[in-house]
């Protein structure tokens, strides 16, 4: 797994920080896609003390699993919340294709990596997965699904939306133990616009 010593994907849901919040604005243009999002009022833009904090324990549990250093590539573009537990978090980094062979091998890979970190993180709980491709405004976007049920009780799902976009990978993570909050971010994404 040489190749993972370039890669770091941002994993913003593995340590769930709190800190100040600021409101965000209702809709979000990032210019880098052309990419607008509309926000539920009821979420809060996550600090930059968060995002770095919670990048720096992804790091860690990506190096504690595959035993290899990682180096930091990610963009951050937004990342917002509501409680602990429910979260969006969008990033990009610039990805040389021709290294994985292909887009579907590089997010096999990705994908592959974090459920082996889910597992070494919750060896005793209950996690599936699934992968499949949906269309967000026209366009088609790569969906890895990670439902991880826990023994007391509680259902964490994660739903992590990637798109290349020439030689940018874009990912959309949205993580939540919340239904009706989850509901509210995919439905959030899945209406997202895209200028062509």
């Amino acid at each position: 797994m040489k190749l993972l010593k370039y890669f770091l994907f941002s994993l913003a849901f593995i340590v769930w920080g709190c800190g100040g919040q600021e409101q965000v604005p209702h809709k979000v243009y990032v210019e880098e896609f052309k990419w607008t999002i509309t926000i539920p009022k009821t979420f809060t833009k996550m600090t930059k003390d968060e995002l770095e904090k919670n990048k720096r324990k992804g790091a860690e549990a990506i190096e504690k699993t595959t035993g290899e250093e990682i180096e930091d590539k990610t963009v951050p573009l937004f990342a917002v919340k509501s409680d602990k537990m429910n979260l969006l978090e969008s990033n990009y980094q610039v990805v040389d294709i021709k290294e994985y062979g292909s887009y579907v091998d590089y997010r096999n890979l990705i994908n592959s990596v974090l459920y082996d970190v889910y597992k070494n993180m919750f060896p005793n709980e209950n996690i599936d997965t699934s992968s499949t491709t949906e269309l967000i405004d026209g366009l088609e976007f790569y969906v890895f699904n990670l439902n991880l049920k826990s023994s007391i009780g509680t259902t964490l799902k994660v739903f992590s939306y990637s798109r290349l976009f020439d030689d940018k990978d874009l990912t959309v993570n949205i993580i939540y133990s919340d239904e009706n909050k989850g509901k509210l971010l995919l439905d959030a994404f899945r209406n997202s616009k895209f200028e062509k």
